[in-house]
């Protein structure tokens, strides 16, 4: 089995995007060949014996936060018209302040989980290719500064 994904990168910043290639005799297990494009180079990584979400973690350990291609939640999220560098500062300023559990844009909402310091992204209608993404606060700042400072 040979499954390719791809996807951006939301930190560090000197990362753009990222692709895989997953290969393996299983679902469970196998090599996958990770490469991280840099603003000026690739980075290859490669993984063994582990699963996708394996590798997730492995990445989040070293302080690379990935995002998944095909999340169209958050793609909705930010391609909203009112998401703007204001809007975003309110957005951060509410992980401190904790003044609105939720916050609601065009198609999306942001529901705020205060005591896990977590920020679900849903889409305003339950479907299977839009599902609930779960950030923490940190990711959701650095998707918030990434986007807008492109």
């Amino acid at each position: 089995m040979s499954t390719h994904k791809t996807g951006v990168v939301l930190s560090p910043k000197h990362y753009k995007n990222w692709c895989a290639e997953y290969v393996s005799d299983s679902t469970d297990t196998g090599g996958i060949y990770v490469i991280l494009r840099h603003t000026d180079h690739w980075k290859p990584v490669t993984f063994w014996e582990v699963t996708l979400n394996e590798m997730e973690q492995t990445l989040k350990g070293q302080n690379i936060i990935i995002l998944w291609e095909g999340e169209h939640t958050i793609s909705s999220f930010l391609s909203s018209d009112n998401l703007t560098k204001k809007f975003a500062k309110k957005i951060t300023e509410n992980f401190y302040t904790r003044t609105e559990a939720t916050m609601a844009f065009n198609l999306t909402q942001l529901a705020f989980d205060f005591e896990s310091a977590l920020v679900i992204v849903s889409y305003y209608v339950e479907q299977e290719t839009y599902p609930d993404i779960v950030l923490s606060f940190e990711q959701l700042e650095a998707l918030l500064l990434e986007y807008l400072t492109q």
